[in-house]
């Protein structure tokens, strides 16, 4: 009898041993889900099982209550990904929780958002200032209007001792802003005037292939002929008039103001800078006291370079303009042409990782031109820009299977490739990555040895597992056994 008992248990281990991974990824249909809000509004990403068609999301209030839920497609890598479509004003803890749409268990995520409490002093506030904020979001914040009187800036203190025009990701607390004003003298400070919004030429809307999640709302294109453009050096360099930045500008505040654009929604389109042969890099810069305006009122900015779609958020325009002595900021984007990512060893995946680089390394960068006439790289950004690129046809002939195309950097501090998060559009041949700074970047069609690492690494956990126990458990029984025949 005792032999059987450990007969039996020794198969037992042995089927735990294989099976163990596959049960688990059955119960656990989410294998990882990925929560983010930013202006109350809630984001989310992950990937599921083999055999999950559809993701449900659930968002869950700080007192537990179910507030909606989403229901997600999932594409044939496995990943999903979408938005709540509610926005959030209240603070607390909040949670998200998402399984297979058919059923199963639930993977989880929680986010936490502080209040922001607006004392105003008689003005009314901008309807696009928060009324709640995460801690992974930079926050900046807007003028409010007060008749007869000028803004003259939000305060941490009632006494007016400390000026803040908004912070960067890492707060984690409530705050208490305070407006401090002056009164108008008519006579030597009159209020300024506005350019009317054109009431002939309404804002164009954008194509869903050229914009990312990153920007909605409308659109104000920079007139063509409000651009210089020069080639110094093999580079493309296009300054935007200021005027003509400024009229845009007002354009939007206008629209602001009589309800026809959404306050934090708008964007600024700058021209197209094209690249002619012979030229690898292009660049378009504009007046950094235009970005504090365009920042301050919730205005992001677009262009292209050659076959890059640029989208820098207000917030990351506010970051620039907060830099002391800055004149002018230059966004940068070009092909390094001379940069083989396979010959100097960049973009190297780790032992046992599969990877095949796509064309050449882009280049992109975020300049401010000082005063005194030198350059300073902002390469660290406060919130997520959305960089959209538009693959060549060799580019697109050489992929084997589109659903791994990633767009990877190598990180300076770790000196390890990392993959950025990726959506690529088969039929308009784009793909748009999200990054929170701006280096050397290069495609990449990653092999399932890399997506699937994870996974691999724990089969092969539990295999071992099982091995040495089984191992212990055939020693034991050989034992047993020998000490019963020396008995008899």
């Amino acid at each position: 009898m005792k032999k059987l008992m450990i007969i039996l248990t020794a198969v037992i281990v042995l089927v735990m041993s294989v099976y163990p991974l596959s049960a688990f990824a059955e119960n656990r249909s989410v294998m990882s889900l990925n929560v983010s809000c930013a202006k109350g509004e809630v984001s989310y990403s992950g990937t599921v099982a083999s055999g999950v068609k559809a993701a449900a999301v659930l968002l869950f209030d700080p007192d537990g209550n179910l507030m909606m839920m989403d229901t997600c497609e999932v594409k044939s890598s496995g990943a999903f990904s979408g938005e709540m479509g509610i926005s959030l004003t209240s603070a607390g803890v909040y949670t998200v929780k998402a399984s297979d749409y058919e059923g199963g268990s639930f993977t989880e995520k929680t986010f936490n958002l502080y209040s922001i409490t607006y004392y105003l002093n008689g003005g009314t506030n901008n309807a696009a200032n928060p009324s709640v904020y995460s801690s992974t979001e930079s926050v900046s914040l807007l003028a409010p209007t007060r008749s007869g009187y000028r803004f003259s800036g939000w305060y941490t203190e009632s006494s007016f001792a400390t000026k803040v025009t908004g912070w960067s990701a890492g707060e984690t607390d409530d705050k208490n802003l305070y407006a401090k004003w002056r009164e108008i003298s008519y006579d030597t400070d009159p209020e300024p005037t506005v350019t009317p919004l054109p009431t002939a030429t309404p804002a164009p809307t954008t194509s869903p292939t050229q914009t990312p999640a990153l920007i909605q709302g409308s659109v104000i294109k920079v007139d063509e002929n409000g651009v210089k453009t020069s080639i110094d050096q093999g580079i493309v360099r296009a300054v935007v008039d200021d005027s003509a930045l400024q009229q845009a500008i007002d354009q939007i505040l206008q629209g602001i103001r009589t309800g026809q654009i959404k306050p934090g929604k708008a964007v600024i389109e700058l021209p197209k800078v094209e690249l002619p042969p012979d030229t690898t890099l292009g660049s378009i810069e504009f007046d950094t006291e235009l970005a504090q305006i365009m920042a301050e009122n919730g205005i992001s900015v677009r262009t292209q370079i050659d076959n890059a779609i640029i989208d820098i958020p207000a917030a990351v325009l506010a970051q620039a303009a907060r830099v002391t002595g800055s004149s002018s900021v230059r966004i940068v984007s070009g092909r390094e042409e001379n940069l083989d990512g396979a010959d100097t060893g960049l973009f190297k995946l780790s032992a046992g990782e599969q990877g095949q680089l796509i064309g050449s390394p882009y280049s992109f960068a975020l300049e401010l031109l000082m005063a005194d006439g030198s350059v300073q790289n902002l390469t660290d950004f406060d919130e997520m820009v959305s960089i959209t690129i538009k693959l060549t046809e060799e580019e697109l002939a050489a992929i084997e299977n589109p659903d791994n195309l990633k767009m990877v950097y190598v990180n300076p501090q770790t000196g390890e490739t990392e993959v950025l998060e990726s959506v690529f559009d088969r039929e308009a041949g784009t793909l748009t990555f999200y990054t929170s700074h701006f280096s050397v970047f290069q495609l990449m069609e990653i092999g399932n040895a890399v997506l699937g690492e994870s996974a691999n690494l724990w089969w092969i956990l539990w295999v071992v597992v099982g091995l040495v126990v089984l191992s212990a458990l055939i020693i034991m029984f050989i034992t047993v056994r020998k000490r019963k025949l020396n008995n008899e």
